[in-house]
């Protein structure tokens, strides 16, 4: 990002999102090692794959969502956009849109009346082989690669979209600042820009698997080395930035208080979503 010939933001992840699946879980459930492109069809899966103990504790999850950070947020802006709209219209929040409403129930459901999702589950829950699929960013690529830490066969796939609607979802980008108050502004500068310089790029991606918007066209040949790296970047054709706002800050808190109301409180999403509209019209 430039401003008047200055470099004031330099880059250094940008991240789609997409879906993991555990192709050893799928196989004892007996699915298909192919990922479900829709959302339907994913909790069709989920379903045959989801395992509980004697007293109805899911002990291998069908499905893990991240609920922790600003998660929440980046999941419900895409199914706010897969239907059809966005989260604000002519400085009017749309969460409580009734095919918003739908869409986040769906999600809701996952937890209550589907039950295919723990409430407590994580990557983590994913990483360590308890869960047959798992929505979450490009830069986790870096982890499941890592044969340490991920001792099963694994595929990858786009982020899920539903029947018959528009194919939707969220990126976002985190960079390097540096204060304005520091003494040695240019230095710092010319270290970032060294840092995120094609010939570096490649080593951010092929080390943590974040990827910088300056990476060069080495990237085909990296990509091509797994073809699981690929829906990630294919991803890009359907992505929407993250909420974005001056008080995105306070608009993430208020969708996060939703997301606890609706999985952890099981309130009905029509009335949590409209309040949520409310909320977000008093911060706007």
């Amino acid at each position: 990002m430039y401003m008047s010939d200055d470099v004031y933001f330099m880059p250094t992840e940008v991240t789609t999102l997409g879906t993991f699946a555990n192709l050893d879980l799928l196989a004892q459930a007996g699915l298909h090692p192919v990922i479900p492109e829709t959302w339907e069809g994913l909790l069709e899966a989920a379903k045959r794959a989801v395992r509980r103990d004697a007293s109805g504790v899911i002990t291998k999850g069908g499905i893990v969502l991240n609920r922790h950070y600003i998660w929440p947020s980046l999941y419900w802006a895409a199914f706010v956009r897969q239907a059809g709209i966005d989260w604000l219209v002519n400085g009017e929040p749309q969460f409580s849109h009734p095919d918003v409403i739908r869409n986040i129930e769906f999600y809701q459901s996952l937890y209550t009346t589907e039950a295919v999702a723990a409430p407590n589950a994580s990557n983590g829950t994913f990483f360590a082989g308890d869960a047959a699929f798992y929505v979450g960013g490009q830069y986790e690529l870096a982890h499941m690669f890592n044969p340490e830490r991920v001792r099963f066969e694994w595929a990858s796939s786009g982020f899920p979209h539903f029947e018959g609607g528009p194919k939707v979802s969220t990126s976002y980008a985190w960079g390097m600042y540096v204060y304005s108050g520091s003494p040695i502004q240019r230095t710092a500068w010319e270290i970032i820009n060294a840092l995120t310089t094609p010939e570096n790029a490649r080593v951010w991606y092929e080390t943590s698997s974040l990827l910088i918007p300056r990476a060069g066209d080495w990237i085909i040949d990296a990509l091509g080395d797994d073809p699981r790296r690929l829906p990630f970047i294919h991803e890009f054709d359907f992505a929407r930035m993250e909420i974005a706002h001056p008080e995105s800050g306070k608009i993430i808190d208020a969708i996060l208080g939703a997301e606890q109301r609706l999985v952890n409180d099981i309130q009905p999403a029509r009335s949590v979503l409209e309040q949520l509209d409310h909320q977000i019209r008093a911060i706007l």
